[in-house]
C-alpha cells in the first residue's frame, strides 16, 4: 500500500519518481472484498491515520515524516472507514468489515510497538424488541 507521486517534465524527459511513501507495511486480513487503503487526515494536529486490509491503525506525524504508533484494532476483519475528533484530537473511530464500530484513544504511550488504545466497541444487536 504505497502512495506514489510522479512529477517531471513530460515534454522532454518523461515522468520521474520524486517521492514515494509506504503507509502500511503488509496486508494481513485475507478477504475477497478488502477495503484497500483507508486514510484520515487531521491538518491541525498534523496527524495522518492509515489502515485498511490490516488489523491495526498506523498513526503518522506528517511534520516529522515518521510513524508515531500502531493501534491494534482487535477486529478480525478490515477497517473500512476512519474518522477522528477535531476538538480534543485524541479520539479515533474505526468502522470495521465485521459491522462493528470501534472507538480508540490514541494518547497512549508511543514507546510500545503496537498499543491497545481500545475504549469501546459498538455492535448491532439483533433480537427481541
Amino acid at each position: 500500500m504505497t502512495v506514489r507521486f510522479d512529477f517531471g517534465n513530460y515534454a522532454t524527459a518523461g515522468p520521474e519518481l520524486v517521492t514515494a511513501w509506504k503507509a502500511l507495511s503488509e496486508k494481513l486480513v485475507s478477504s475477497t472484498r478488502g477495503s484497500g487503503l483507508v486514510l484520515e487526515w487531521r491538518q491541525q494536529s498534523g496527524r495522518l491515520f492509515a489502515s485498511g486490509d490490516v488489523r491495526y491503525i498506523r498513526v503518522w506525524d506528517v511534520s516529522k515524516e515518521m510513524k508515531v504508533q500502531d493501534i491494534a484494532t482487535g477486529a478480525e476483519s478490515c477497517v473500512t472507514c476512519l474518522t477522528s475528533d477535531e476538538a480534543g484530537r485524541s479520539l479515533l473511530v474505526a468502522g470495521c468489515g465485521d459491522g462493528t464500530v470501534r472507538l480508540f484513544d490514541h494518547r497512549s504511550p508511543s514507546g510500545e510497538n503496537i498499543v491497545s488504545s481500545h475504549v469501546m466497541t459498538l455492535k448491532e444487536q439483533i433480537g427481541r424488541a
